[in-house]
């Protein structure tokens, strides 16, 4: 099976669609300026879609669509096409979600270019708006776009406990609204404390 079989798309520029597979860790032409393009037709096709197909307001949106166009999304959607297999890479460098998620912009942007937007509109539906991806929510922002139109305030986090050794620490978060406490967090990082806490926060409140 080729790759034209894995996206089922037949290119008539078959350099094309070799260059958006080919990561910039290989000598001659990449695909990061396909890559580029790619990232503004999927932000365009997502946020399109999203405004046709839903009624909720500007906050809302943009949460679904940072879900929809995030690296955990566009990795999962070129491991479904087993990208991987046809990717371009030295040996030395590590085939990283990112590095998935870049091959798949290209993908799109030499779509774009070789078959129109109407097609690359319908492979965007087809393996990003209609497929399923085991992405875990930005918990921060549903928070945030929760406290702004329900108190016009902004959450806030505050780090109240460091506990462990150095290598095994342990953090402890607070998130405040304006001076009330709304709930805490705790975690290996403060980043992942303060998803923890806003989750926590998020179930408690919707």
């Amino acid at each position: 099976m080729s790759i034209e079989d894995e996206i089922g798309i037949k290119f008539r520029d078959k350099q094309l669609l070799k260059r958006a597979l080919t990561h910039s860790s290989v000598s001659g032409d990449s695909n990061e300026r396909l890559e580029f393009l790619g990232d503004a037709i999927l932000g365009f096709v997502v946020s399109k879609n999203l405004y046709l197909s839903y009624p909720f307001d500007e906050g809302v949106l943009t949460n679904k669509r940072s879900e929809l166009v995030c690296t955990e999304t566009l990795a999962s959607a070129a491991q479904k096409l087993r990208l991987e297999r046809y990717i371009l890479i030295e040996r030395n460098e590590i085939l990283s979600k990112s590095v998935l998620a870049g091959c798949f912009e290209a993908l799109i942007g030499a779509i774009y270019l070789d078959q129109g937007i109407r097609k690359v509109e319908g492979f965007i539906k087809k393996t990003i708006l209609f497929a399923k991806h085991k992405v875990e929510k930005n918990w921060k922002g549903i928070l945030q776009e929760y406290t702004v139109r329900n108190t016009g305030l902004y959450p806030e986090y505050i780090l109240i406990k460091e506990t462990g050794p150095q290598h095994k620490k342990r953090f402890e978060v607070e998130v405040w609204v304006g001076d009330e406490m709304w709930e805490k967090g705790s975690g290996k990082s403060i980043q992942s404390a303060e998803k923890e806490a806003a989750k926590t926060a998020v179930k408690k409140i919707m």
